[in-house]
């Protein structure tokens, strides 16, 4: 078999130009879309995607990182990095106050932050790479740290060489390690921090009925984008808590972030889901075992629980909002407060 020569490596400040330090081997990549691409939306606005995969089911498709490479390069594609439970990369927003965080941080626990090979992002932010141990979840975000994401399995990062929607080349620094070289282990002291404690129950009694895997195997049969409704997904989400004792956080942070809509807010998934727990209305697994009997997949229930048609169905559509609770809105992709949308608040239903 014939083995492909690599391709030529562009040249310094234009596009594609970093994408060669990514080994292939060791790393998937994902095709982007075009980094000016733009999206209608059904209240008519136009908005970015040149930072979304184009594929749909991004976070569990084969790829072949070299056949992806080169279709980056001969398309002047954006290029991802869809990062493995080995790997962590900070990102860090100075927008959202991440620079000022990212320093905290640092002195706070005793970090270098110069000692890992860094991408610095077109719009002004940067990435850090590092390896994790494969076993050992990471919380993404941490309320004293504002601006920083940590992210690991399920998630993705623009590539060095790519270009933001901005207009902005993300690139490699050169006062930091190359990646080349070898990626340093995440630092004790800041595993100690971002690792993942054991999720909050459903307050909706005994849960537990889905394992993680046959969660996994349920919300595949499942079509994403006919969730973009927030009613309709904060009760499957409710659900998928209930059903796994709130073990299934990173199969439900998957599956919501294929939809390319809503592929940027994993981060806000995860810390809707960790508020489950505190939720007094409780949704329970019944809702999500309805949902996939609606949707002619009723063989993804466990064989327990197919004898459970007789109970009531538990999704309520006018569960009563709290005041700081916000909503996940397909027309703007993001999630919006109730406060600020001055939105009226339904009473529930006595």
């Amino acid at each position: 078999m014939f083995k492909l020569a690599n391709p030529p490596v562009p040249a310094k400040g234009t596009f594609g130009r970093g994408f060669e330090r990514y080994n292939p081997d060791t790393s998937d990549f994902l095709a982007l879309h075009m980094w000016n691409a733009r999206k209608r939306l059904p209240n008519g606005t136009l908005t970015a995607i040149g930072k979304a995969p184009i594929a749909r089911k991004w976070t569990t498709i084969r790829v072949v990182s070299r056949a992806v490479r080169r279709r980056c390069l001969a398309e002047l594609r954006n290029m991802g990095i869809r990062l493995k439970p080995n790997q962590l990369v900070i990102d860090v927003d100075p927008r959202n106050g991440g620079d000022a965080s990212f320093a905290a941080l640092c002195f706070d626990i005793g970090l270098d932050g110069d000692e890992w090979p860094r991408v610095y992002t077109g719009s002004g932010g940067w990435h850090c790479y590092m390896a994790k141990p494969e076993d050992v979840l990471i919380c993404e975000t941490l309320d004293e740290y504002p601006g920083i994401e940590f992210k690991s399995k399920g998630r993705q990062v623009v590539a060095a060489g790519s270009r933001h929607p901005d207009g902005g080349l993300y690139r490699w620094s050169v006062d930091h390690p190359d990646i080349r070289k070898g990626i340093p282990m995440v630092p004790t002291a800041l595993l100690r921090v971002i690792a993942r404690k054991d999720s909050g129950h459903n307050g909706g009694g005994d849960g537990g009925q889905y394992t993680v895997e046959q969660l996994a195997r349920a919300l595949e049969r499942l079509d994403v984008t006919e969730f973009r409704d927030q009613f309709e997904w904060r009760n499957l989400m409710f659900a998928c808590h209930h059903a796994t004792n709130g073990d299934g956080e990173r199969v439900f942070m998957d599956w919501s972030a294929s939809d390319p809509q809503f592929a940027g807010d994993s981060a806000i998934v995860q810390k809707r889901w960790r508020s489950c727990g505190d939720k007094s209305n409780a949704i329970t697994y019944r809702t999500l075992n309805k949902i996939l009997r609606e949707r002619g997949a009723a063989d993804a229930i466990p064989p327990r629980d197919v004898s459970h048609d007789e109970f009531p169905d538990d999704m309520v559509r006018d569960v009563p909002i709290s005041k700081t609770e916000g909503y996940r809105d397909a027309t703007t992709s993001r999630y919006v407060n109730v406060r600020d949308a001055g939105i009226k608040r339904r009473k529930a239903k006595s």
